[in-house]
């Protein structure tokens, strides 16, 4: 009897935890794992949304470069050109495959259908041009992307004329808008 009332008393002695610090534990685990996730989807919203306004403002400032191009196309060829020509005043979609000298076409505004970019897929027999990354406003090679693109052009002046351009993302709902404006100077006045 005594040999079994020595394993009695080293049972009641033995360390371990009670159910109240292993819920404890517990709890400090859940709550460290459901912070980090928290976090990890927080990055991933904030990551979405600064890829977005990257190419939001890239393609906000590549319109404003067309307009140039526009204007700049129009310097190159003065014998047979106003340097503000294919340029009225009114609001406008252009793209980086448009021919220099062609005329802008006319939308709504950035709710117009027209204005919505697509990513082009086209193959060309040009080895040193790579359309994947292209965004143009041609329905017909593209594919659907969140964004929209005007060009607004103002009324002109003999010194110049001032070009607004402004592209539009929308997540969930929420629309987010990148203007940039920029005062096409007739360098010529």
């Amino acid at each position: 009897m005594r040999g079994s009332r020595l394993k009695c008393d080293r049972a009641k002695n033995s360390e371990g935890f009670t159910i109240m610090e292993v819920m404890v534990a517990v709890s400090l685990i859940v709550v460290g794992i459901l912070s980090v996730l928290s976090l990890v989807q927080q990055n991933i919203k904030v990551n979405y949304l600064t890829k977005n306004a990257i190419i939001s403002s890239q393609l906000t400032q590549e319109c404003l470069e067309l307009a140039r191009k526009k204007r700049d196309y129009n310097w190159l060829d003065i014998d047979n050109r106003n340097w503000d020509d294919n340029l009225p005043a009114g609001i406008f979609i252009i793209d980086f495959n448009d021919p220099a000298g062609a005329a802008l076409v006319a939308v709504a505004g950035l709710d117009d259908p027209a204005a919505r970019l697509y990513i082009d897929n086209r193959s060309d027999d040009n080895p040193l041009i790579d359309y994947k990354w292209f965004y143009d406003h041609d329905l017909t090679n593209g594919t659907t992307t969140p964004y929209s693109r005007i060009l607004t052009i103002g009324d002109k002046t003999a010194e110049g004329l001032l070009a607004t351009c402004e592209t539009r993302y929308q997540k969930g709902g929420q629309s987010y808008n990148y203007i940039a404006s920029d005062y096409l100077y007739n360098w010529l006045w």
